[in-house]
């Protein structure tokens, strides 16, 4: 048998490699979530380790205080913003390096995503094609927590969820 090589089916090969490997991640993810057994500090961890499987940026993950819980409801949430942010990451920010922190004290709790990327322009608004951010405030609205987003052009980009009594703290 000849076997025909040209680059449009290489390229074809690859997207479709790609696309399946989206979509074993997708379906990780569907499955990840928060259980008494299961803290937020476990699955996150998780999470990054598969990112840092994936491709060149690589994570990491501090949790500052791993016996601090705060409600499941509210630990899912951080974790689809996470896996969310994540995912625009690599997508977008053309980034080298992520740096992950999570908070709980006193029922208060606090997810910074923390990224070296292209950043964006915060001041030209949200576009409507912009689901990932959307989302991520919807999310944190529905535990009545607060998120913030600081980034500029070449600056890369920091997202922090605050939830609990952390409410109180300023916002930008």
């Amino acid at each position: 048998t000849t076997e025909i090589k040209s680059p449009e089916l290489d390229n074809l090969y690859g997207d479709v490699g790609t696309a399946i490997d989206e979509l074993r991640e997708t379906l990780n993810q569907l499955r990840s979530e928060v259980t008494p057994e299961r803290p937020l500090a476990t699955v996150a961890q998780e999470l990054i380790d598969r990112f840092n499987n994936r491709g060149d940026v690589q994570a990491s993950f501090v949790v500052t205080n791993s016996a601090g819980r705060l409600p499941a409801k509210v630990e899912n949430e951080f974790l689809r913003i996470l896996q969310e942010a994540l995912s625009n990451i690599r997508k977008h920010a053309q980034a080298s390096a992520v740096t992950v922190t999570y908070d709980v004290k006193d029922d208060q709790g606090e997810l910074v995503i923390a990224d070296d990327g292209r950043g964006f322009d915060a001041q030209s608004g949200i576009r409507d094609s912009a689901y990932g951010l959307k989302g991520m405030r919807e999310r944190a609205e529905s535990i009545e927590a607060r998120i913030s987003v600081r980034t500029a052009p070449g600056l890369g980009t920091e997202i922090r969820v605050r939830a609990g009594n952390a409410l109180e703290e300023t916002t930008v």
